[in-house]
């Protein structure tokens, strides 16, 4: 009995190393492949918790229910939270999105300033 157990977790230990270096790797490419222009930065983290700032909770509040509509989980984090004018989006990458997901959350982000949707919608 004791060589199946053993077994069992080493087959657990060797997934979560699977999905924690897939996990990395997503991060990576979703940094990587992200362009923002002027109005918006890309906030410093390697953890799977991104953030996207902006300046004002109307602006974030426009952001994320834009990537809401497009299928996308994100949240706004608004002033009192964080400081004025360093209003955010909260981005949550998991070990189960693919990199395919990434890819189109990326290219809903872009295709968003692209479209001006800031000045358009305030």
């Amino acid at each position: 009995m004791i060589p199946a157990v053993y077994s069992l977790s080493e087959i657990m230990i060797h997934r979560f190393d699977q999905a924690q270096q897939h996990l990395k790797e997503i991060i990576q490419r979703f940094r990587d492949t992200i362009c923002l222009p002027p109005v918006a930065k890309l906030i410093p983290s390697t953890s799977p918790i991104q953030g996207i700032i902006l300046s004002g909770s109307a602006a974030v509040k426009i952001f994320e229910r834009y990537l809401n509509r497009q299928g996308f989980l994100v949240r706004a984090v608004c002033f009192p939270t964080v400081p004025k004018n360093a209003e955010r989006i909260r981005i949550c990458i998991h070990a189960h999105n693919t990199t395919e997901d990434i890819d189109s959350f990326v290219g809903c982000v872009h295709e968003f300033f692209r479209k001006d949707f800031l000045k358009s919608k305030m």
